[in-house]
C-alpha cells in the first residue's frame, strides 16, 4: 500500500519503560512509585540512535515490506523492548509521514555468578549507555585461593556508527596479575 511513497516526515516517540507498551502508555498519575523511578532512573535511547538504525530518511522513496523489516532489525536490538512504526498518508499528494514509536528495555543490571563459596564474579552493566545503545560493563572477580584475590575487568563496546551496523570493544582487564588491554 505504501510502496513507492515518499517519505516527508518521521516523528520518533520514546515509550516508558515502566506503565505502557508501544501501543498505549498509561498516565504517570496511575503508575507506582517503584515505575515512576525507573522511568526517571533510564535514559531513553537517543533519536539520532534510533533514527541511524532505522535506516530511512526523508525524501526517500519506501520498498515493498520496507517497514516491517525495519520493525525486525530495530526490535532485535539488545536494548530495544518493541518498536511500531506507523505510515501515514499525506492528502492530495505521493509522500507519507511515518511515527515511530520505540520502547527500550530496563538496560542496566547487577550480576552476580558465584563459582564457589571461595570464588565468583560480580558485574555492572548498562545494555544501553548514555542512551548511545551502547554497552558498558564493569566486572569484578574474586578467587581466595590466588594472590591478589581479586581482579576486574572494564569494557565498552559501541554497537553503531552512523548508519553502520559496527561492533567495536575496547576496555582493559587485571585479573591476579594478568594485564589485558582489549581493543
Amino acid at each position: 500500500r505504501f510502496e513507492g511513497k515518499i517519505v516527508r516526515n518521521i516523528t520518533i516517540q520514546n515509550v516508558n519503560v515502566f506503565g505502557g507498551n508501544v501501543s498505549y502508555s498509561r498516565p504517570n498519575e496511575e503508575l507506582s512509585l517503584i515505575e515512576k523511578t525507573g522511568n526517571r532512573i533510564h535514559r531513553n535511547t537517543r533519536e539520532k540512535t534510533l533514527r541511524n538504525s532505522l535506516n530511512i530518511k526523508e525524501g526517500q522513496t519506501l520498498a515493498p515490506y520496507e517497514l516491517s523489516e525495519k520493525e525486525v532489525i530495530i526490535r532485535n536490538l539488545p536494548y530495544i523492548s518493541d518498536v511500531l512504526i506507523i505510515p501515514k498518508e499525506v492528502p492530495n499528494s505521493d509522500s507519507v509521514d511515518l511515527n515511530v514509536a520505540v520502547q527500550d528495555i530496563w538496560s542496566i543490571g547487577l550480576h552476580w555468578e558465584p563459582y564457589a563459596t571461595s570464588k565468583g564474579l560480580v558485574e555492572i552493566y548498562d545494555e544501553n549507555a548514555f542512551g548511545y545503545g551502547h554497552e558498558a560493563v564493569i566486572r569484578t572477580r574474586y578467587n581466595s585461593q590466588r594472590s591478589p584475590a581479586v581482579g576486574y575487568e572494564a569494557y565498552y563496546t559501541i554497537n553503531n556508527i552512523g548508519n553502520e551496523i559496527v561492533r567495536i570493544k575496547t576496555g582493559f582487564s587485571n585479573y591476579f596479575d594478568l594485564k589485558n588491554l582489549l581493543g
